[in-house]
C-alpha cells in the first residue's frame, strides 16, 4: 500500500504476525467536520497500543487516487488532515479496490468510517461499519477490546 507522502509504501510482509487495525475513511481536509472519522480517538489508541505488536493503519479513501491527473491533490488533502489532527500513525491510500475487496459497507447500506481487525495469523476477526460509540474513560473501547483479546491470544502462542 502506498502511503500519502507519496514517498513510502507499506508492504504486507511488514505486518505478518502483528494485528492490524484498517481503518478506511475519506482522510481529506475539505469538509472539515467532527467527528473526524474519530481519528483523534484512534490516534490514542495508536499511541497506547503500537507496542503490543499492533498497527494501526488509517486508508483514506477516494476515487481521486485512481486518476493520475488528480492524485496528487488528494494526496495533499489528505496530508492537510494528517497535519491538521497531528497523527502519527501510517495513512496509506486506497481508490476503492481494496475496499471492495474487503467488503465496501455503502454497497448494502453501511456507511463509513470502516473498521478491520486482522490477527496476527492474517484472518479478519472484527469488522465494524460506522461510528463507535465512545467511552468517556477510553474512547474507542469496543476497538480496544478486539484489539485487546488479539494480544492476549498471540502473546500465547
Amino acid at each position: 500500500m502506498n502511503l500519502i507522502d507519496g514517498k513510502s509504501t507499506l508492504k504486507s510482509a511488514d505486518l505478518k504476525g502483528r494485528t492490524v487495525v484498517l481503518h478506511f475513511w475519506k482522510y481529506a481536509d475539505k469538509p472539515l467536520s467532527e467527528p473526524y472519522g474519530q481519528v483523534g480517538y484512534l490516534e490514542f489508541l495508536y499511541g497506547k497500543r503500537k507496542f503490543n505488536n499492533v498497527e494501526i493503519i488509517g486508508v483514506a479513501m477516494n476515487k481521486s487516487f485512481a486518476q493520475p491527473s488528480t492524485v496528487r491533490s488528494a494526496q495533499r488533502s489528505s496530508r492537510k488532515l494528517v497535519e491538521f489532527m497531528n497523527l502519527s500513525y501510517p495513512i496509506g491510500y486506497d481508490d476503492g479496490s481494496l475496499l471492495r475487496e474487503l467488503g465496501d459497507p455503502r454497497e448494502s447500506g453501511g456507511t463509513l468510517p470502516l473498521w478491520v481487525v486482522i490477527s496476527p495469523n492474517g484472518q479478519i476477526v472484527h469488522y465494524h461499519a460506522g461510528f463507535y460509540e465512545i467511552d468517556q474513560r477510553r474512547g474507542l473501547k469496543a476497538l480496544d477490546d478486539v484489539i485487546i483479546e488479539q494480544v492476549k491470544a498471540n502473546s500465547k502462542n
